[in-house]
């Protein structure tokens, strides 16, 4: 009996390749990498499709051989210089070599064994490979090529022209696979599935790029804005991109943070609805001084500085003293400035003018120190000690 076609087969093939081509088409660099990466991983659910819903065996090892097939690639073409067009066809070979090897054992089991064995055999080649320090082991291994389509015109190290070749791949192979009788309706609901994982996968991706969406139409941060990030940096908004949010520090260096954390981080930022910000200064006298003739001098300085143009002219220079230190009675003066990056500009110049007042006027700003109080007989001890160093002898 001929069994009837499905018809929400090829509908739901249409979907699924509609959905990677707008997830394309919104995606920048990294974007298309991933969705490159979801297209390799399809066609691998496809071999593990044929030997799990046509073959009956459950097995938990099959990305060792996926595995395999790629460090053979990278060591055919990066240590012995083979030719990707040979190296692809030989590295498949390896890979069935060792699916033989290990199938060798495996097929003695059965049930839950032989799940178990599977998975055992694709933890000793993680383990392996993992730990390999010539093909990388954890950090990986780099310089892999790709074909060259450059007589084409195509570049296939840009994600722009690599990623629509790997999705025609997928495709491809799905419909090959409809041509020579295999249904393919248990494999798109199994890549509905994988497309589940992935999205786990790609979990971080996603909430950056939602995130992102967030913080443009909350308006709580903009381009050009001076912001800054809670145990993050500090700086201009310079771009709010899908992924990550660039901000220029007093360095003149990017920092790259992610939208997802921008969410979710207190942000201060400067420039939303009141760009004025305050500048303060603390200092301290002696306590010797006079406070009343201190805190003229002060402000008689800081109202100077409202002829700057950088200087708020309704904000009135604020003076207070704060508390009795060690060694010095402290105070602390606030003015501001018109926005926040003059405020450090502002601060400059008060410490200029305040100390370059205090000293002309004679006002002690003591170096921290302690005053000892001491009592009648210790001052005695100090004498008889110092008299019986200056005469060579021993103080009793």
């Amino acid at each position: 009996m001929i069994p009837r076609p499905d018809p929400l087969r090829r509908p739901l093939a249409v979907t699924l390749l509609a959905a990677a081509l707008a997830f394309y088409a919104v995606s920048g660099f990294f974007g298309r990498e991933m969705l490159a990466e979801a297209a390799i991983f399809a066609i691998f659910a496809m071999s593990l499709d044929l030997l799990v819903g046509y073959a009956g065996m459950v097995s938990l090892g099959h990305a060792a051989f996926f595995g395999l097939g790629a460090y053979a690639t990278a060591g055919l073409t990066i240590f012995a210089g083979w030719p990707l067009a040979v190296a692809m066809p030989a590295a498949v070979a390896l890979s069935g070599l060792g699916a033989f090897v290990v199938g060798f054992f495996c097929v003695r089991l059965s049930g839950v064994f032989f799940i178990m064995i599977t998975l055992a055999f694709s933890q000793m080649f993680h383990a392996w490979f993992f730990k390999d320090r010539a093909f990388g082991g954890d950090d990986g291994l780099g310089g892999i090529p790709r074909f060259d389509f450059s007589a084409l015109g195509l570049d296939m190290s840009d994600p722009t022209y690599y990623a629509p070749f790997v999705l025609v791949l997928a495709v491809g192979s799905l419909l090959v696979m409809d041509a020579v009788g295999v249904s393919i309706s248990p494999l798109l609901a199994g890549l509905g599935l994988g497309g589940f994982a992935i999205a786990l996968a790609l979990q971080p991706l996603l909430s950056n790029i939602f995130a992102s969406s967030y913080v443009i139409t909350d308006a709580s941060i903009a381009v050009g804005d001076y912001v800054e990030v809670a145990g993050g940096p500090t700086g201009v908004v310079e771009d709010i991109g899908w992924r990550a949010t660039r901000i220029r520090t007093f360095d003149n260096n990017i920092s790259m943070v992610p939208n997802a954390a921008v969410a979710d981080s207190i942000i201060t930022n400067y420039d939303s609805a009141d760009a004025r910000a305050d500048a303060r200064v603390d200092c301290g006298i002696a306590y010797e001084e006079d406070l009343e003739r201190v805190e003229a001098l002060v402000l008689e300085e800081l109202f100077k500085l409202l002829e700057l143009d950088y200087v708020d002219q309704d904000r009135t220079p604020l003076f207070r003293y704060s508390e009795f230190a060690d060694s010095n009675i402290n105070f602390f003066v606030k003015m501001r400035a018109v926005t926040w990056g003059d405020s450090f500009l502002l601060k400059h110049e008060m410490m200029k003018r305040i100390h370059s007042r205090l000293v002309a006027e004679g006002v002690v700003i003591n170096y921290p120190a302690r005053r000892l109080m001491l009592a009648s007989e210790d001052v005695e001890g100090f004498e008889r000690l110092g008299s019986a160093l200056r005469g060579g002898g021993s103080a009793s």
